[in-house]
């Protein structure tokens, strides 16, 4: 992820918060609901969350889902937004030093802190499926493999990375097309979108967990409509039809890959609606403050996202577990530590990694450069 600028440049305070807030609703729904549940444990805080907000709202999995889509949104967006001033090859490779290096850390601790638990006597860390703590498990899941070809899993949050891969290079691939033609090289990776899910339904060897990784790809085109739109690439008119046809296809692959969709309640479908309707109004408000805390958990997203369930699961175990404190009292002791764990990862494993592929993308236009100097007088 990154800023917008150019014909967005009045909303890029927006897509921070959104940013912000995605990791902290995820965070809630896993060291809340999913840690209480696993655990077996009441909690007052817990339990007016769910009386006053996830049941009136028919929100699903106690807000996690609607965290998620926010990311997917957001993705849409900015992707879109670095599709358009990106080559192919710097493209591919601040995606990928975005991507994996952070990753890396995380399923490394994840191990550690599993085997830590494990010597301590208390519960595995929240993530891992049961027999993941092996070398071909911990491969697959640095490099996101497990998500195509099924269980055990290291760190379970890391789906939506492979979504997000996937997404990366279905961008990178009509890059060419969408700078010269935006509006045709958004209806073709829907198009794409909807045929490989089709061939791969109809197919005699389906791929069932590629399927519930590639149903998603439609709704990050629906924040590629957002920006498209809202840069003026697209005229309003075009990017609503363009957006309303995104969703319809993913309420379709959706629907026919998840039998949960149309469950009683209808809380996924609700779920997706507020997502739609919050990023909408954080767009029109055209937010301009952005406080520092705010600023604070834009930056470090993706390290919190990746670790909050892991990390913060344990430290709140060892508080909890081990040491027989309050649920409440052990979460207002974690939560800091855990946000400390996360502004450190941020700030000397993330932008370290970043600013690695843009100085490599710098080496490598510079020595284009001079090799095209160079050819006439050869």
């Amino acid at each position: 992820m990154g800023s917008t600028g150019g014909g967005t440049s009045g909303n890029i305070v927006f897509i921070s918060w959104l940013r912000a807030i995605a990791p902290l609703i995820v965070l809630w729904s896993h060291l809340g609901g999913w840690w209480l549940s696993t655990r077996k444990v009441q909690s007052p805080l817990y339990d007016f969350w769910t009386t006053a907000v996830v049941t009136p709202l028919h929100l699903h999995q106690d807000g996690g889902h609607l965290g998620v889509l926010l990311f997917f949104l957001v993705s849409g967006f900015i992707i879109t937004h670095s599709s358009l001033r990106e080559e192919r090859f710097d493209f591919a490779l601040k995606r990928i030093f975005r991507i994996f290096p952070m990753l890396w850390i995380a399923v490394i601790l994840v191990v550690i802190l599993h085997a830590s638990a494990k010597m301590l006597g208390f519960w595995s860390v929240l993530g891992p499926s049961s027999g993941s703590q092996n070398l071909e498990t911990v491969l697959k899941s640095a490099f996101l493999v497990n998500w195509f070809v099924g269980p055990p899993y290291i760190l379970s949050v890391t789906w939506t990375l492979a979504i997000e891969m996937l997404f990366y290079g279905l961008v990178w691939l009509f890059i060419p097309l969408t700078k010269k033609n935006p509006l045709a090289a958004s209806w073709a990776m829907l198009a794409v979108c909807v045929t490989v899910y089709g061939l791969n339904s109809l197919s005699y060897f389906k791929f069932v967990h590629f399927m519930w990784i590639w149903m998603y790809l439609p709704f990050l085109l629906v924040g590629r409509a957002f920006y498209l739109g809202a840069s003026g690439k697209l005229g309003p008119a075009q990017a609503i039809v363009y957006g309303l046809c995104c969703y319809g296809a993913f309420v379709l692959l959706f629907s026919n890959t998840n039998p949960m969709f149309w469950q009683p309640g209808a809380e996924i479908f609700i779920s997706h609606l507020y997502t739609i309707a919050i990023f909408s109004a954080f767009w029109v408000g055209s937010v301009t403050v952005l406080p520092r805390i705010v600023g604070f958990f834009s930056d470090t997203s993706y390290s919190l996202y990746l670790l909050h369930a892991p990390l913060g699961g344990f430290f709140i175990d060892f508080l909890a577990t081990r040491n027989g404190l309050r649920y409440e009292l052990a979460l207002v002791i974690a939560l800091p530590v855990l946000f400390g764990c996360v502004w450190l990862t941020h700030t000397y494993i993330e932008k370290p990694a970043q600013n690695f592929a843009r100085a490599l993308i710098t080496l490598v236009r510079e020595r284009k450069a001079r090799v095209t100097l160079a050819s006439p007088a050869e």
